[in-house]
């Protein structure tokens, strides 16, 4: 079961797991991530060890997994959620992702420049991802995807 702890963090119930959350407009899910690598006790930039993602529906959690660095969840009403993943190490890089409520990957959609911030719509059909300033091709890029079809317009 989630637990909130503060305004923007949950722990879960019987498990290792602490770390900031997003919910979804109707408030029936909560998508939460850990940057954080429990068996190295390492968070935040590193070189390895996975960090965590969670989906909770009614306060129980249905499904998790790993990533390098997930970070800036959002959930969408009908379950369907994104993240950035930071990745590991130096270098202008890193990942989109979406999923449906099932954990069954949507898109997953690399740049040359790190991922900035993120928004999915309450009908979990858009998302939109900001990249940060950069000298590279992808640098202050505003991507909008079509998560029905699962590609980038």
């Amino acid at each position: 079961m989630i637990v909130k702890v503060e305004d923007d963090f949950v722990s879960v119930e019987g498990a290792n797991f602490f770390g900031p959350f997003s919910e979804s407009n109707n408030r029936r899910f909560i998508i939460a991530w850990s940057d954080f690598d429990p068996s190295s006790g390492r968070g935040g930039f590193r070189q390895g060890g996975l960090g965590t993602y969670l989906l909770a529906e009614n306060g129980s959690v249905i499904l998790d997994g790993n990533a390098e660095r997930p970070n800036d969840g959002k959930v969408a009403d009908n379950g369907t959620f994104i993240f950035n993943d930071w990745m590991f190490g130096t270098g202008l890089r890193s990942t989109f992702f979406a999923f449906d409520m099932t954990g069954k990957a949507i898109l997953q959609h690399r740049f040359a420049a790190k991922l900035y911030n993120n928004g999915i719509s309450n009908s979990g059909e858009f998302a939109v991802c900001q990249l940060c300033n950069s000298d590279t091709k992808d640098g202050s890029v505003l991507a909008f995807f079509d998560l029905r079809n699962g590609k980038l317009l």
